[in-house]
């Protein structure tokens, strides 16, 4: 402005031109700020170039209907409904492959990259609506009273990102005016920018089992009955696989059934399932042992050894069945096989036997509690081992190749008067279920197996057959899967190789010991002996017995084998839905806020719907001079609405100049043609 020049008055400012040759835009005509009418009095162009006021229009735009006001979100309601859209075909994926083979998507793209394209749409679809919203309510927020010109930027901030949307929440906490609303929609937004995680997370690839066309199985019995054939008259040999079990059980290493079963354990892919009933997976014939500490019951007398006249002692048991004489305190063991008619043994009931084998030990030990420097007084060690048929019950497992059979209960088996050993049971478990048994007093074609019922006890003590015939009421008969059993002749070869392996075995040291007794010598363990050692010892040469019958196959092939299921490792699709319970939160959410967004508009007597946009401000409203200059033509009526805004803006170019150090948005000229 050039010196001395009079003060431009607010009118000449205000009709001052963008650039030469343009004018500058009027002042809108009208201004309503809720139900108040505000006026201005715009500047009109004379014909002789002059101005003057135009007198005010006092009018109150139309309230537009809730209809209208939906049409106006019509594309943020398309958008929530793209993002519902989204969800559902997320959803609608995984369900459909939920625990099925990953080979089962046939896509060239994995199911990850499919659900990652999806959340980017839903994430895309739920952006527009938030940042329209809150830009909405920014204009709201004007509206409603006058605010700072740094809220509106803030807002305007808001709309565009993170960290807008962040600093908005933070001010709710500094600010003394505070927008609910509008930190709401900032908080959804922040929620909408992870949902990715979340919808990544829910899809896992992880290792599964199926089945497999392959069945597994594993040996057991009902009944056994083999054996080497008959000796003599009614006295019958074992066979030679049964001699070698024995003779392996003896000498080796105590093993359990899990890991010397293993290798006769069908199970083509290494990974198997059996029947599991309460823990319940089969129940078999097999060997059991039982095992007591008799050393309390030793008694000692001094024995003088007439050619040397050496002082030694013998120790001998009650009944004086097993007795041990030592020389100068050297210590040494006695094993000694009982009879059938020497004394009775785990009676069960009227049944007076229950053990095939019985077998005593008395040993001379040096008292491992006195000090070196002392001179250590030998102690008795005794005890009394029996084997006992017997049905034990299984839970079974095989994984990665590895066996397992777990004990879950006993019963043991007792010895009939035509020494064979029976069990007959009330219920059995048969091909992964319970199954209840009962008896018949007649053979029938379900009723084939006979079971003797008890016998006087001296007839029961005898020790060898022939026997007399039965009693006419001396049996009853029971379906074959309810019974177990050892039949008379293989139990009494059995007996008799048992009772001659362990009839009269002695170790006493500095002597040779014969490779027959060389098991007493480990189980002797230089004259350390315990009862651990003397228990694990006879587990052991019962789990080889028991497992030698297993291998054998059963008189009924039906009861030979328990079946199982082998399972083919591979991998699956896991779909974990909690994840997704965030993406859908986060949609109802903003459901929420722009269901509030739009009742707060309607709710209000402002009826742009500029949303993001500022060309309500920018563009003039309708002059007979706009034209001309290529202003546009905006009605009165129109410049609420976005669309006919951004219609009349397609026809406005405008640059950024600098004048008098600030920066202008100014309007061209379109070129005369």
């Amino acid at each position: 402005m050039a010196a001395g020049a009079p003060d431009a008055t607010i009118d000449s400012l205000l009709s001052r031109p963008l650039s030469p040759g343009i004018r500058r835009k009027p002042v809108p005509p009208s201004l309503h700020h809720w139900d108040k009418e505000y006026t201005s009095l715009p500047l009109v162009t004379s014909e002789n170039g002059s101005y003057h006021e135009k007198q005010p229009e006092t009018h109150l735009a139309a309230h537009r209907s809730f209809g209208a006001l939906l049409a106006s979100w019509k594309l943020e309601l398309l958008s929530v409904a793209l993002s519902y859209a989204s969800f559902i075909t997320i959803a609608a994926t995984l369900g459909s492959f939920q625990g099925k083979l990953a080979t089962t998507w046939r896509m060239p793209i994995s199911i990850n990259a499919v659900v990652s394209i999806f959340s980017i749409i839903f994430k895309a679809s739920l952006v527009l609506p938030i940042t329209e919203g809150i830009s909405q309510l920014k204009w709201l927020w004007l509206f409603q009273e006058s605010r700072s010109l740094v809220d509106v930027d803030r807002y305007d901030q808001a709309s565009r990102g993170p960290w807008g949307s962040a600093r908005l929440i933070a001010r709710q906490f500094v600010d003394r005016k505070r927008s609910y609303l509008a930190s709401f929609g900032a908080a959804v937004f922040l929620l909408t920018l992870i949902t990715d995680p979340f919808f990544q997370a829910a899809v896992q690839v992880n290792v599964c089992y199926r089945n497999a066309t392959e069945l597994a199985s594993i040996p057991r019995l009902n009944n056994y009955d083999h054996n080497g054939g008959w000796v003599t008259h009614m006295t019958y040999k074992l066979d030679s696989d049964m001699v070698i079990a024995i003779m392996q059980g003896l000498l080796s290493t105590p093993q359990n059934s899990s890991v010397r079963i293993a290798p006769f354990v069908t199970c083509p892919t290494g990974n198997c399932t059996f029947p599991d009933i309460h823990d319940v997976s089969f129940s078999t014939l097999d060997m059991c042992h039982s095992c007591e500490d008799l050393s309390d019951l030793a008694k000692a007398r001094p024995f003088h050894y007439t050619e040397s006249e050496q002082v030694g002692s013998e120790w001998f048991l009650p009944g004086e069945i097993s007795n041990l004489t030592t020389y100068r305190g050297g210590g040494a063991l006695n094993i000694t096989a009982l009879r059938t008619n020497q004394r009775p043994s785990y009676p069960i009931g009227p049944w007076i036997r229950s053990s095939i084998l019985d077998f005593q030990g008395l040993a001379e030990l040096k008292d491992k509690s006195c000090t070196p420097k002392q001179r250590c007084p030998m102690i008795p060690f005794a005890f009394q081992c029996s084997l006992r048929p017997c049905v034990k019950t299984f839970k079974a497992t095989m994984i990665n190749q590895q066996y397992k059979e777990t004990e879950v209960s006993r019963e043991y088996l007792h010895r009939t008067s035509l020494h064979s050993f029976q069990l007959a049971m009330d219920r059995v478990f048969v091909n992964g279920s319970w199954v209840n048994c009962s008896s018949s007093t007649n053979l029938t074609e379900e009723h084939s197996f006979q079971v003797l019922l008890p016998e006087p006890k001296d007839v029961q003590m005898e020790p060898a057959l022939p026997h007399p015939p039965l009693l006419a009421n001396g049996s009853v008969w029971y379906p074959p899967h309810c019974v177990y059993s050892i039949e008379g002749s293989t139990s009494s070869a059995l007996d008799d190789h048992l009772w001659l392996t362990f009839r009269n075995a002695n170790v006493t040291p500095g002597r040779v010991v014969s490779a027959s007794t060389i098991w007493a010598e480990n189980l002797w363990s230089g004259g350390n002996m315990t009862m651990p050692i003397v228990n694990n010892f006879s587990d052991g040469l019962a789990t080889a017995i028991g497992i030698q019958m297993r291998k054998v196959s059963d008189v009924n092939p039906w009861f030979g084998l328990q079946l199982g299921q082998a399972i083919e490792r591979d991998s699956c699709i896991t779909i974990w839905w909690r994840y997704l319970i965030f993406g859908a939160v986060v949609m109802v959410l903003e459901t929420v806020f722009l269901a509030a967004v739009i009742i707060s508009s309607h709710k209000r007597r402002w009826n742009a719907n500029w949303k993001s946009s500022f060309l309500g401000l920018l563009l003039p409203p309708s002059d007979p001079e706009a034209s001309p200059l290529g202003r546009g033509d905006v009605r009165a009526d129109a410049v609420e609405d976005q669309s006919q805004l951004r219609e009349a803006a397609r026809g406005i170019k405008v640059s950024l100049t600098k004048r008098d150090g600030r920066w202008h948005l100014d309007t061209a000229e379109k070129p005369i043609s």
